[in-house]
Formats: structure tokens, C-alpha cells, sequence
């Protein structure tokens, strides 16, 4: 046993993975270097699920105290403009996914022959509100794949490559 972010380096470049970070604390930074190295390592054909809590930071009841805590943990992904009511409770779910998106686009730089392709997105709550963002790195092959499969029929695929063809 040891940290993940000592374990994704070692994965297998031979081999898919199903790697899925499930983390039961609100999103750190650790968490989202974690998540730039498995995008940065993992193969073409490989999923890769993160679930995060999505509740508040911090104790306090503010917007801005909780944007104060994502800018400390997450200030390289994070858009200094964005306004404090963007962190307001409701909001707090967006502005997780879209910091594990910017952390996964920032192991792909460099990685023209893949991306990260999105299949789903959850949000749900258990004892407390999570989101589980899922997805497969893969390029223009594993595209055609996911479009050729009957996986697109379901209710929980995002087709986002309806939107970006490749």
C-alpha cells in the first residue's frame, strides 16, 4: 500500500487500465495532481473514474471563504475572475467537475494521440453530496467505439464527441 499519486507512475504502458480515484474528502490539491498523473500515464483505452465530495470546504457559511479554500488547494486551475457567487452551495458540484476537468487536460498536455473522453457524470448523495466524473483516455479509435456501441443508448452517457466529431 502507499500514496496513488507513487502508484499511477508504475502502471503498465502495455496494458488498459480501470483506474478509479475514490476519494471520500472534499477535492484537494494532492487529489488533483493525482488525477493530471493518471491522465498523464494511464494508456489509450484505459477509464478513469474520480468521485470527490462536493460539500462545502470549510465550516463557515460563505461563498467567499469557500472560494478562498479552492484557490489555496486548487489556485493553478482555478480562474482568478470567477466571482464568489459562483461558489455559492448550489454551485459548488460545477465548480468540482470542472477542476477535475482542468486537472485531466493538464496531464494530457503533450499527449496529442489521446484525450480524455467524458462517458458520465454523477452526482449523488449518500451521507454526504458527490460527483463521480468518468471517462475513457483514448483518441480517434476508442471514439468510433463508444459512437458504434450500444453503450450510447443508455441514459447516463455523455455523447460528448457529438459535439467535438472526430
Amino acid at each position: 500500500m502507499g500514496a496513488i499519486g507513487d502508484v499511477i507512475p508504475t502502471l503498465s504502458a502495455d496494458q488498459k487500465h480501470l483506474l478509479w480515484l475514490d476519494y471520500d474528502g472534499i477535492l484537494t490539491g494532492s487529489q488533483l495532481q493525482d488525477i493530471a498523473l493518471a491522465s498523464t500515464y494511464l494508456t489509450g483505452g484505459s477509464i478513469l473514474l474520480v468521485t470527490i465530495d462536493v460539500e462545502p470546504p470549510t465550516n463557515t457559511d460563505t461563498p467567499k471563504d469557500w472560494k478562498e479554500y479552492f484557490k489555496a488547494e486548487a489556485g493553478e486551475y482555478l480562474d482568478s475572475e470567477i466571482p464568489n457567487s459562483a461558489f455559492a452551495k448550489s454551485e459548488l458540484p460545477k465548480r468540482n467537475v470542472e477542476l477535475v476537468d482542468k486537472a485531466l487536460k493538464a496531464g494530457l498536455v503533450g499527449r496529442s494521440d489521446v484525450e480524455f473522453i467524458p462517458m458520465f457524470n454523477f452526482l449523488y448523495k449518500d451521507t454526504h453530496q458527490m460527483i463521480t466524473v468518468g471517462g475513457m483516455i483514448g483518441g480517434t479509435s476508442e471514439k468510433r467505439r463508444i459512437r458504434g456501441s450500444e453503450l450510447t443508448d443508455t441514459f447516463y452517457i455523455v455523447p460528448v464527441y457529438e459535439r467535438n466529431p472526430a
